[in-house]
């Protein structure tokens, strides 16, 4: 089973018009692109609730909606006034931002905001290229007309995926999303150490250079054996997956170790590198 990317909806909730709003936006997304999970968070007001939920989907969204309401004018020195927006969204901005200009995962944004809302903070410095809306209405007409010619997968060719098969082992493999033959194709899979019973027996497929101090760079086995890359039509996987269950062997499955994060290592001729991350939660759960 393939596991659903994430788009994260970012909108006001002060009123229930615009809680309502973002509800609805959820529709939206799963009735055009039901291949999508959509991700809003609605009354998470523990320290807890924010790092497992929200900075969590934030993290691994693959697409960011974000719909930005008045939420009052401030006083310059100069006597100056601004109309500013939610303070939250403003920080999902920021992190949003890091994750695309540090981290190098580029994530699609689709950006609208009330009309009369200021430019300003780190939104001065990032062409987000906002849609302004006076109406909810004016929100949901344009995003529809957007999620029908904007894909979300447009700026990633290709897509990792869990799976589950015959044999229930749970896999992990590539597939060549886009439009054209993706060239010299690899991937690696970063597990954290603790998994990894039997690194003397696994040495022959560790990629010692790529390992660090707390995780192991493991080539997928048909790779290594092969000591091929790999070349894909559109629409076509490695078939040579990467089999996750051999280490889930025999562990207990806490909530610590189902919270622990993986990534994926992918590259090809044509594109820069792309890590997609995972929780081992999202490994057992997108394939149950």
């Amino acid at each position: 089973m393939t596991h659903k990317k994430t788009v994260f909806i970012s909108c006001g909730q002060w009123s229930e018009e615009e809680k309502q709003l973002g509800k609805d936006i959820c529709e939206l997304v799963k009735a055009n692109r039901p291949d999508l999970d959509a991700y809003f968070a609605e009354n998470q007001s523990t320290t807890e609730s924010l790092s497992s939920n929200i900075l969590n989907a934030l993290y691994r969204a693959a697409a960011f909606i974000c719909v930005m309401h008045k939420r009052g004018s401030v006083t310059a020195s100069d006597g100056s006034q601004r109309t500013r927006a939610s303070v939250w969204i403003e920080q999902e901005i920021a992190i949003l931002a890091f994750m695309q200009h540090v981290l190098n995962r580029p994530v699609p944004v689709f950006l609208f905001q009330e009309k009369g809302i200021s430019l300003e903070g780190i939104r001065s410095l990032l062409q987000l290229n906002p849609y302004t809306f006076e109406k909810r209405e004016d929100v949901l007409e344009r995003l529809r007309a957007r999620l029908s010619i904007d894909p979300i997968d447009a700026i990633r060719p290709f897509t990792v995926e869990i799976f589950r098969d015959k044999d229930a082992l749970i896999k992990i493999d590539v597939k060549n999303t886009g439009k054209k033959r993706l060239k010299n194709l690899s991937f690696w899979v970063n597990l954290p150490k603790l998994f990894v019973d039997r690194p003397i027996e696994m040495r022959h497929f560790i990629d010692t250079q790529r390992s660090t101090e707390t995780h192991y760079c493991i080539w997928p086995v048909g790779l290594h054996i092969s000591g091929q890359v790999v070349s894909l039509e559109p629409g076509r996987k490695t078939d040579l997956p990467f089999n996750l269950s051999y280490f889930l062997q025999g562990k207990n499955l806490t909530e610590d170790v189902l919270n622990t994060e993986f990534t994926v290592e992918v590259i090809c001729d044509s594109e820069d590198q792309i890590d997609f991350r995972f929780f081992i939660r999202d490994a057992i759960t997108s394939v149950s």
